[in-house]
């Protein structure tokens, strides 16, 4: 069982960013000024997702330094 983390950019589409072992958090490092929305789904063993979760946004500033977004799964 894995949790795949979705991004979208802006107004953009949805894209697969990570899929990952069951954790609590991932780090989005690869950021840049912008409105960053994320969903993750849980993905069984036999490769079957789940459904997705509600949308979570946050909005970067790149001119703040060190910036990274963490996504949590709970």
């Amino acid at each position: 069982t894995s949790v795949r983390i979705f991004r979208k950019v802006g107004t953009g589409p949805y894209s697969v960013l990570a899929t990952i072992p069951i954790a609590t958090s991932y780090a989005d490092s690869n950021i840049g000024t912008g409105t960053y929305c994320y969903q993750v789904a849980v993905v069984r063993s036999n490769g079957i997702q789940g459904l997705l979760s509600v949308e979570s946004c946050k909005t970067v500033d790149i001119r703040v330094p060190g910036q990274v977004i963490n996504v949590t799964v709970s």
